[in-house]
């Protein structure tokens, strides 16, 4: 091949690859990266435009999306410069039928609404997917379903009781045979579930009763730790499964707000907030979160949560002789992803 015909064979390849056309065909998706950005079989980086996966999100997405068969579809506005190996390019991804992927991840409620980026289609995108879950919310059976609840994945409900109203199902009363009274809270729809050590210590039998009212019995102790007062643990599933608590990706920071759902001296979902007072310190990590949200016996257990319903942690005790000094044990001290990763 002389010069000038291959001068003239890279010309038309550069621009077949950064034409129209690259939308029309199908890519492979070998991959998908910590961050939730898709790898490509050409090596291009692509992140799903107007949304970004939460931890369960990536979770849900490596287990699913390898290998697909996809389209890319652009924005007038993100119409990528460059389509080499090792791009990174922002889209909307639609499956083999059709299905916007973008879409799909926010129905299931892994993912946040992005609104960093302003392009042309991302308001009626978000307007669509809104809608579509907000049907589904009306629709829905008032029985426990599979489905997680609002966790700051979406969209913050306009009001704190919407928000409140949504997190509670997951959150339940436990009694135990020795007279115990305490609080828990479900991380898995399969029924994986969280509360203090020191509610469960002595007792041989253990029973839950969650907000519409139906006890299960405790079937297995997963894991126990004293010295950090929590326990993991496991009730059978229904058929439909449990609403659950996502777990926050970051540790709080002083000031922020923090909201708490708990069972004080059986007084079922109560409901208090307060703010973060200081974080704890008792190895090398932030492992107690000081708060101020009212607590009392029987809150022990419950979920202290950020303001998108994300537990950061396990409220544990409370110091008597100091007015609203209350502690949580931070959630990530319990290592959850060992139980909830495929």
């Amino acid at each position: 091949m002389n010069r000038t015909a291959l001068v003239i064979l890279v010309s038309i390849l550069l621009l077949q690859s950064c034409s129209p056309d690259f939308e029309d065909r199908y890519h492979i998706i070998k991959d998908v990266n910590e961050e939730g950005h898709l790898i490509l079989s050409s090596g291009i980086s692509v992140s799903a435009l107007g949304i970004t996966p939460t931890n369960e999100g990536i979770v849900w997405m490596k287990a699913n999306l390898k290998n697909m068969r996809v389209k890319l579809v652009f924005d007038s506005k993100n119409y990528p410069e460059s389509l080499e190996p090792g791009s990174k390019i922002v889209s909307y991804i639609l499956g083999e039928d059709g299905q916007s992927i973008n879409s799909e991840i926010l129905s299931k409620q892994l993912a946040y609404c992005n609104t960093a980026i302003d392009y042309d289609s991302l308001e009626a995108f978000q307007a669509y997917s809104r809608q579509g879950i907000a049907l589904k919310n009306n629709n829905r059976n008032p029985e426990l379903t599979s489905e997680p609840v609002w966790a700051g994945t979406i969209q913050a409900p306009v009001d704190l009781s919407d928000l409140v109203d949504q997190l509670e199902p997951a959150v339940f009363l436990i009694e135990t045979n020795t007279g115990n009274q305490g609080t828990g809270f479900f991380v898995s729809n399969a029924g994986l579930a969280v509360s203090n050590y020191h509610v469960f210590k002595g007792s041989s039998r253990v029973m839950i009763t969650l907000a519409n009212g139906i006890q299960l019995e405790v079937n297995e102790v997963v894991e126990a730790k004293p010295e950090l007062d929590y326990v993991i643990f496991k009730v059978v599933p229904t058929s439909s499964g449990f609403k659950y608590l996502r777990l926050a990706a970051k540790s709080p920071r002083r000031a922020s707000e923090v909201l708490v759902i708990g069972n004080p001296n059986g007084l079922e979902r109560s409901f208090t907030k307060g703010v973060v007072s200081a974080l704890r310190k008792i190895d090398k990590q932030d492992d107690i979160i000081q708060f101020d949200a009212a607590i009392s016996p029987g809150s022990s257990g419950s979920p202290v949560m950020n303001s998108k319903g994300e537990v950061l942690g396990i409220a544990t005790f409370k110091r008597n002789e100091c007015e609203n000094c209350n502690f949580a044990v931070n959630i990530k001290c319990l290592n959850l992803d060992r139980y909830l990763l495929p």
